[in-house]
């Protein structure tokens, strides 16, 4: 689950925050509630860009590049997350990854308090620590701990933890974040988005509710092997037989009018030419 999400620079959020969205795992719906304009919707909207599926949209305060950032933290179930390895596109890291976040959550479960002092021991790190102490007994040993982000770039990272990605070994923050994008499926749909919109299949948000590529799925069924007309063969093969079939025709009529004429598909047109 999301545990909760560090924003900079993103809408509202003009300097890192921390905002917390889940207090464990029995609640299963969470409720942001706040007047207009104090950034409800732009932590719904930082996810959504985190997940690749929006554009950043800068606070006009923001000067430094370097210091933006979205950060998700994710409460991982171990043994739920090591099943899906083993049937993933990770599968051949998959023992690579695992130790790699065990020492990531070990760091961030154990350590990572005291290494913020003094001027780096904002609000933000604060709020943040309060809540992994209230999980810490419960949660430690069966769920990876984890915050990994992406910048004003898309480009990977793990501020405000920017000594994580050496725990992580020969596994790149690159990888995590694939993973993670594999691993969950998230879903934004703002409120003024219409109905008709949302429902349409190649939406990539009705795409992730039937937990199917729509475009892969007819290349798929289109290339399936099937009996027809007594011969095992795509229906895409047999589309394409049966055009052949039907240009022969026109050009057997043609050809009976003007033998020098030819009706010729080539690559994605078909057009007539007379030869020369």
């Amino acid at each position: 689950m999301i545990l909760g999400v560090f924003i900079n620079g993103f809408k509202s959020y003009a300097q890192t925050a921390y905002i917390h969205l889940c207090i464990n795992e029995n609640y299963k719906f969470t409720t942001i509630v706040g007047k207009n304009g104090t950034g409800k919707s732009a932590i719904l909207e930082a996810l959504n860009y985190y997940f690749k599926q929006g554009i950043w949209n800068i606070n006009r305060e923001s000067k430094n590049r370097e210091d933006l950032f979205i950060s998700p933290v994710f409460l991982m179930e171990k043994k739920s997350l090591e099943q899906w390895l083993e049937n993933s596109d990770f599968k051949s890291k998959a023992e690579e990854i695992k130790a790699a976040l065990e020492r990531v959550s070990n760091y961030l479960w154990k350590e990572a308090n005291d290494s913020f002092k003094g001027a780096t021991r904002r609000a933000n790190i604060v709020e943040f620590f309060s809540q992994i102490e209230k999980l810490k007994a419960s949660y430690s040993e069966s769920h990876y701990l984890l915050v990994v982000g992406r910048d004003v770039d898309s480009k990977s990272t793990s501020k405000p933890f920017s000594n994580i990605a050496k725990d992580l070994g020969s596994v790149s923050l690159d990888q995590v974040n694939n993973l993670i994008e594999g691993y969950y499926n998230y879903i934004y749909i703002p409120v003024e988005q219409q109905a008709n919109s949302t429902l349409r299949i190649e939406n990539i948000q009705m795409q992730k509710i039937m937990n199917q590529n729509v475009i892969l799925k007819i290349e798929q069924l289109l290339r399936e092997k099937m009996n027809v007309d007594d011969k095992n063969q795509s229906l895409i093969d047999h589309i394409n037989s049966q055009l052949s079939v039907f240009i022969n025709d026109i050009n057997s009529v043609i050809k009976s009018v003007n033998p020098e004429y030819e009706f010729k598909a080539v690559r994605n047109s078909v057009y007539g030419r007379l030869k020369m």
